[in-house]
């Protein structure tokens, strides 16, 4: 909780089921690592980078600055804002009514 992580690089680890709560995890790398079913509560994640990760599950609905690529991860009923929803459609080529990333 309430914990800085900023500048990480978190590779082939078994992370599931882990709660981050309140904490900085800006400009990080995940690399090859398993979060299922772990939450990411009001967690700041700008420019963080999720590489052949597994997502199933993961519950990023309060944090902010959340981006990770739906092809290179397996995100299968991971729970993203409609922010986070949007910038993953819109980097596949979708165009999302009322949202503009520039």
């Amino acid at each position: 909780s309430d914990c800085n992580m900023r500048y990480q690089s978190f590779a082939s680890l078994d992370l599931r089921r882990t709660k981050f709560t309140r904490c900085a995890i800006d400009e990080s790398t995940f690399h090859h690592v398993n979060l299922t079913r772990s939450v990411f509560d009001e967690c700041s994640l700008v420019q963080s980078r999720f590489d052949q990760c597994t997502l199933i599950g993961a519950d990023f609905s309060t944090s902010t600055g959340v981006y990770f690529d739906a092809v290179r991860n397996r995100a299968k009923g991971a729970l993203v804002s409609i922010e986070t929803a949007a910038l993953i459609a819109s980097s596949m080529g979708l165009i999302v009514s009322g949202f503009r990333h520039e």
